[in-house]
């Protein structure tokens, strides 16, 4: 029984792990969550949104959605920006929530080279359902793993990141460390665990990309993204090609938390003030395409007119 009771609880631990990382498929839709050095990097008012559809062929609600704006003031030369992200899943079984305020610095080092290093400072909230862990067992005689028996709570934290992005005209690369301080995730132990198992672990983000046939009319924007923690990797390459205001793009992803492969669709449009996208995922190994995949829509906005600070041009001109 003690056995038993500890192979459930790792696995409710492992999806648990999975979920408090809230990585959206279309790597620069929502910039703010892949590195807040983005920050101000549109030289106007933006604003954000993206919902992702997670495995909606379970037949229960597992979303997760972002939320950011932010600025660039010439004042202070550089970007503030707001973002707010959620993940419900299970049909509300498990919900995580994280609000943050970010300030990224703007520091030409050349002509047309540019670095931003930026921190962020946020709150976080998870809350899981204290009736039960799974859904009910199909036997009537077995009864429900209870979420008491194992100490999970409602918990709020601090967390903190910082990073940088460097660009010029055809290039950008950056990093991003999230959850330095490492925030607890739990409140009680009532099981034989080491302490790592309670916080939210760093994680290690690195991205980069480039832009080439910048003069032709058909534009192609490869880019490639790496997260690293001590529970999970997750390897992405898109690439996306641009005519006029149209944009296709095809991506390959690996992710060693259940050991999948994917591949990405993104079609969408993008014009002077607005960009609209949508990404659907295809799982392929062991999912084998059984929870139909993922779809996920992201939608920008730009307001007001354009600072005199160069845009990050690699990342926006697809708008993906």
């Amino acid at each position: 029984m003690k056995k038993l009771t500890t192979l459930i609880l790792s696995f409710c631990a492992l999806v648990v792990f999975a979920q408090d990382e809230i990585i959206l498929n279309q790597n620069y839709s929502s910039p703010l969550s892949v590195n807040p050095a983005f920050a101000g990097s549109a030289g106007r008012t933006r604003v954000a949104v993206n919902y992702f559809n997670q495995y909606p062929g379970t037949g229960s609600t597992n979303v997760k959605s972002s939320v950011s704006a932010d600025h660039y003031f010439g004042k202070i030369k550089g970007g503030i920006g707001i973002i707010a992200s959620s993940f419900v899943a299970e049909d509300g079984v498990y919900n995580f929530g994280s609000y943050s305020l970010i300030y990224s610095a703007h520091i030409p080092l050349a002509e047309k080279l540019v670095i931003k290093p930026a921190i962020q400072l946020g709150f976080g909230n998870k809350k899981i359902m204290t009736e039960f862990c799974f859904p009910p067992p199909p036997n009537p005689s077995l009864k429900p793993i209870f979420l008491e028996q194992f100490g999970y709570s409602k918990i709020r934290f601090i967390d903190v990141s910082a990073g940088f992005i460097i660009y010029n005209e055809k290039y950008f690369g950056g990093a991003m460390v999230y959850h330095i301080a490492e925030p607890y995730m739990y409140t009680e132990k009532s099981i034989e665990e080491t302490t790592d198992s309670y916080v939210l672990p760093m994680r290690y983000d690195i991205h980069g990309g480039l832009n080439l046939f910048t003069e032709s009319k058909i534009q192609i924007t490869p880019t490639a993204r790496i997260v690293i923690t001590d529970r999970m990797e997750l390897y992405r390459v898109i690439c996306a090609a641009a005519l006029k205001g149209y944009r296709m793009g095809l991506g390959y992803e690996r992710s060693g938390i259940m050991d999948y492969d994917n591949y990405h669709l993104l079609l969408g449009f993008v014009g002077k003030k607005f960009s609209i996208v949508y990404n659907y995922v295809f799982f392929v190994s062991q999912l084998n395409n059984q929870h139909l995949g993922s779809h996920e829509f992201s939608f920008t906005w730009l307001f007001g007119k354009k600072d005199k600070t160069p845009e990050i041009t690699c990342p926006v001109i697809n708008g993906i």
